[in-house]
């Protein structure tokens, strides 16, 4: 063997194990990224798991043909700390149908909203840890029906954990074609956690500029229209308008906030 050719094998060897030590540490940061993610979505579980009794459950559960079903499934939640993985068709029904509940017509708005922030949490269990995305399940209304009643609740350490588990969940839909028109909206719902704790400031400005160009390149989804028509999962969008004009300041020195504030309520 030549001295090149020695020279030649050393240089292929030596970028063969800068590309395995690459590929050793993109894995290591993957698998870091995905213990985070997972242990986020778990303490969100928790926390809302232990906002709800035995007697939530069967007060709150939807009141039609299922309520057996429905009782039985979110009573045997409760017993158990660790979150579903699977998505049963009471697991489901439960979570949708709560979704259209109007809390402030409920007895107890607060208790309601607590029974509504575990089963969206289930929900977001099942999206994050397990066989989820599911359509029926969407990842914006879960969202969406969680901002709202951590925001009515005004429960400081619900709005604190949200974030990693919004963050989370954005990654996951990123994986899946058929929700990639819901990145926005998670987007949105990290854009207003963001301004709730920390005000309009320099993060919430590029937050809004990267939700500008992310909806502008998934727009036309479902519809032209700017965000609202990157996702047909579109029932939701009053509650996020509602949302956008509680928490988006009307009048700021951030251009692209207002820009944006502007964009989805016009």
């Amino acid at each position: 063997m030549t001295s090149q050719q020695q020279d030649e094998l050393e240089q292929a060897g030596d970028a063969e194990s800068r590309l395995l030590t690459m590929l050793c540490s993109m894995v290591r940061c993957f698998m870091a990224k995905t213990m985070m993610s997972n242990a986020s979505c778990r303490q969100l579980y928790q926390f809302a798991r232990n906002l709800v009794t035995p007697q939530d459950v069967y007060d709150f559960c939807p009141d039609d043909p299922g309520f057996t079903a429905y009782v039985r499934e979110f009573t045997r939640l409760l017993s158990n700390p660790e979150p579903p993985l699977i998505c049963s068709s009471a697991i489901s029904e439960t979570i949708g149908l709560t979704h259209w509940t109007d809390a402030k017509l409920e007895p107890e708005p607060e208790r309601f909203r607590r029974f509504r922030v575990f089963t969206n949490a289930t929900g977001l269990a099942i999206t994050l840890l397990g066989d989820g995305p599911r359509e029926d399940l969407t990842p914006s209304y879960l969202a969406a029906s969680l901002l709202d009643d951590a925001y009515a609740l005004d429960d400081a350490k619900l709005l604190e954990l949200l974030p990693p588990v919004f963050s989370a969940l954005y990654e996951r839909l990123t994986q899946h074609d058929y929700f990639s028109g819901e990145t926005p909206f998670i987007l949105l719902g990290q854009l207003l956690l963001l301004i709730n704790q920390q005000g309009a400031g320099i993060e919430a400005e590029h937050l809004a500029s990267r939700i500008i160009r992310e909806a502008s390149e998934v727009r036309g989804k479902a519809s032209h229209e700017f965000f609202w028509g990157c996702s047909h999962f579109d029932q939701f969008n009053d509650r996020w308008r509602f949302l956008i004009e509680q928490i988006i300041p009307a009048a700021s020195e951030n251009h692209e906030l207002l820009t944006l504030r502007d964009a989805l309520l016009n």
